[in-house]
């Protein structure tokens, strides 16, 4: 991650130098997410802001949206939801008037999450359906299962549990389908651990033991 960061740091003075402030933009934002994945909460969020601001400035819509979501990412990680939300709220209604469908996929998906965190699970609900209808549509299937997994969740926590198994069986194809053995797995612990609430312990092993075979898996 480190020689990420010195490399993108160089591409951020090259970009500067070549007059692009696009690919500058650009750059500094994958920088704010490398400093991100440092820990680096601070430089992150600076380097999101200056990315913001030169995207703004240079009418680029589609970068501007992905700053905002960025920037609310960040900020929900931070357990700051009021500013997360807001940011978010931003990056959706820019997003839907630019018709960039998957961004506004993923948006509709974090709002649902803010929600969630919130203990609004009506609400939680609602703009998560909304998020894996437009990743169904636009055929983001990495996205769509994340989604679905999400909402099994929200499930659980409105006592639908029905619902709930119904999101975790659908994700868990998807995730069998492309490959994403670490969703896979965490989809039948999903399962599982939604069993033992029900008192179906039987049940709840064998999703458990298919979870830790995937798992195992993963790990050799």
């Amino acid at each position: 991650i480190s020689e990420a960061k010195t490399c993108l740091l160089e591409a951020v003075k090259e970009m500067s130098e070549m007059g692009d402030p696009l690919g500058e933009a650009k750059a500094i934002n994958w920088l704010g997410n490398t400093y991100e994945r440092l820990g680096n909460d601070i430089e992150a969020l600076n380097c999101h802001l200056r990315a913001l601001e030169m995207r703004e400035k240079n009418a680029d819509n589609e970068g501007v949206g992905a700053s905002l979501n960025n920037i609310g990412n960040l900020y929900l990680r931070l357990e700051d939801y009021p500013t997360a939300l807001s940011y978010y709220l931003k990056a959706l209604e820019l997003r839907r008037q630019i018709a960039d469908e998957e961004g506004e996929a993923a948006t509709l998906t974090n709002i649902g999450i803010i929600y969630y965190r919130l203990g609004k699970y009506a609400e939680a609900r609602d703009y998560g359906l909304r998020g894996v209808e437009r990743f169904r549509r636009c055929k983001n299937f990495q996205g769509y299962a994340n989604a679905l997994n999400n909402l099994g969740l929200v499930y659980v926590k409105l006592e639908e549990d029905d619902k709930a198994i119904q999101f975790y069986n659908q994700c868990r194809e998807i995730y069998a389908e492309i490959s994403d053995k670490q969703g896979e797995a965490n989809a039948l612990n999903n399962l599982g651990l939604l069993f033992v609430k029900k008192g179906k312990h039987s049940d709840a092993l064998s999703y458990y033991e298919k979870s830790l075979e995937i798992t195992r898996q993963v790990g050799d």
